[in-house]
């Protein structure tokens, strides 16, 4: 256990895009297989981070039990608007390659997770950019705030498990 929070501490330290990805795995791993279901993404059964494909490395990619698979990539919009947009086109690429390769998918989503610019602008352009490529926007807070909240999730989880052993 101490190993886990070890690796949620080095995280929640950590900076840009690393942090962002980082981030988001922790988000959708403890959301246990559910983390787009509000989205109209069927749980996944098995996840990779850091896919291998033949033109580059998909943050992470999901596989569903109906034979379908999600390909996500993150991007930190404090490296600003272009840097995110560009992320449209590598989730666009990763998921044709996904679904060219032998024993491909039936089907591949494509989802851009992306924290704030800073700029509502700015974010409502990426959210608009992303619908008209048939990819999902999944909006985080700036990175400050949701490391903010990952780490008030760590401590009610230590604060629960301390209760739960002093009761045990």
């Amino acid at each position: 256990m101490a190993a886990g929070f070890d690796h949620i501490r080095n995280v929640l330290l950590s900076r840009g895009e690393k942090s962002l990805v980082a981030t988001i795995q922790m988000r959708i791993f403890a959301d246990g297989g559910c983390a787009f279901v509000d989205e109209g993404i069927p749980e996944f059964s098995v996840a990779e981070r850091e896919f291998p494909l033949p033109r580059g490395r998909a943050d992470l990619a999901l596989f569903h039990d109906d034979g379908t698979a999600t390909v996500v990539e993150a991007k930190d919009g404090g490296c600003g608007v272009r840097d995110v947009v560009a992320g449209i086109g590598q989730v666009v690429c990763y998921a044709t390659q996904m679904g060219m390769s032998t024993g491909a998918p039936k089907k591949v989503r494509k989802v851009l997770m992306f924290s704030s610019t800073g700029n509502e602008q700015d974010d409502q352009l990426i959210e608009m950019s992303c619908r008209a490529a048939d990819v999902l926007p999944v909006y985080f807070p700036h990175i400050k705030q949701t490391k903010t909240l990952f780490k008030l999730l760590l401590v009610t989880q230590l604060i629960a498990e301390r209760e739960k052993a002093d009761r045990g």
